[in-house]
């Protein structure tokens, strides 16, 4: 329970994201080229990394300075990349579970 007091809060989300990713089916390793399992889907560190760069524009964008690496601010960004990631999967899969699906040309239509 001590070493719980001493994980920055962002460290602490990440664990139990990552947690919770595994989806409870017993143990599962994350592979090399993933930052996260989510039930049967691994989120890839290409996709992550996709969507680092896209908030890295963005900070462009408004002539902001991006945080650096290692900073507390850098480490949010990637907790707050991290959830979105996860719970969009999570969106995804149930979804899908429940017969909902949405195609390009239904992406397409609601666009036009």
């Amino acid at each position: 329970m001590r070493l719980l007091r001493f994980l920055p809060l962002s460290a602490l989300i990440a664990i139990v994201l990552v947690a919770a990713g595994c989806g409870g089916g017993g143990a599962r390793s994350v592979p090399s080229d993933a930052v996260a399992v989510v039930g049967s889907d691994t989120i890839t560190k290409v996709l992550f990394n996709t969507l680092m760069d896209g908030t890295k524009s963005a900070y462009a964008a408004r002539k902001t300075a991006f945080p650096k690496p290692g900073t507390t601010q850098y480490k949010a960004l990637q907790d707050q990349t991290m959830k979105y990631l996860v719970q969009q999967d999570e969106l995804e899969q149930r979804a899908k579970s429940l017969g909902i699906v949405v195609s390009d040309k239904d992406v397409d239509a609601r666009i036009k």
